[in-house]
């Protein structure tokens, strides 16, 4: 952060910050209308198939009618969870996304801040000390190419997980589908 010369860039940066505290609770509020939203239609969609499925069983005519409709139910059950599962999933982590943006636009602020104020520190340094600032400005190059490598790795591994969990549903539902065929 620069050294602030003057009421206003205090009230300015004071600005930043809440908007950025404003956006972050914005995100969380709109995470959990979603998460209300799927956790409705679950409640809806089970009520639904409850109600469906007291009436399938009650026309059952035999046991092996019974034992196979509750095969077929449970399957059904399955897929039901692992579609909720995955709608719970997806909210969080398109909030996590936000947020890391977010975070990361912050950061890029205060980096950008910091350097400028290093730089104008290091352009100000006694005579004799070019090498020392030179190690400063390479560690400061360092530390940002880190950090930027760091951002980007985190971002594969939010990818990478969500194409997991994806992948892992999808298998589970042909296997679900699988097993009813038989």
């Amino acid at each position: 952060m620069k050294p602030l010369k003057s009421p206003e860039e205090l009230a300015k940066l004071q600005q930043e910050n809440l908007s950025a505290a404003i956006r972050f609770a914005q995100l969380t509020v709109e995470a959990s209308q979603k998460l209300l939203g799927v956790q409705l239609d679950a409640a809806r969609q089970a009520i639904e198939a409850g109600t469906r499925n007291i009436d399938a069983l009650a026309q059952a005519k035999t046991p092996e009618d019974a034992i196979a409709l509750r095969t077929q139910l449970a399957g059904q059950a399955v897929e039901q969870a692992l579609d909720y599962s995955e709608s719970v999933y997806s909210v969080a982590a398109d909030l996590q996304d936000q947020f890391g943006k977010l975070v990361g636009q912050r950061m890029d602020a205060c980096s950008s801040d910091l350097q400028g104020t290093m730089e104008k520190l290091l352009d100000a340094a006694p005579p004799g000390a070019a090498a020392a600032a030179d190690a400063v400005r390479h560690a400061m190059v360092a530390g940002q190419t880190a950090f930027e490598e760091m951002t980007r790795t985190t971002r594969q591994m939010s990818e990478m997980a969500r194409s997991g969990v994806k992948a892992a549903t999808d298998a589970t539902q042909a296997a679900v589908k699988a097993s009813r065929k038989r």
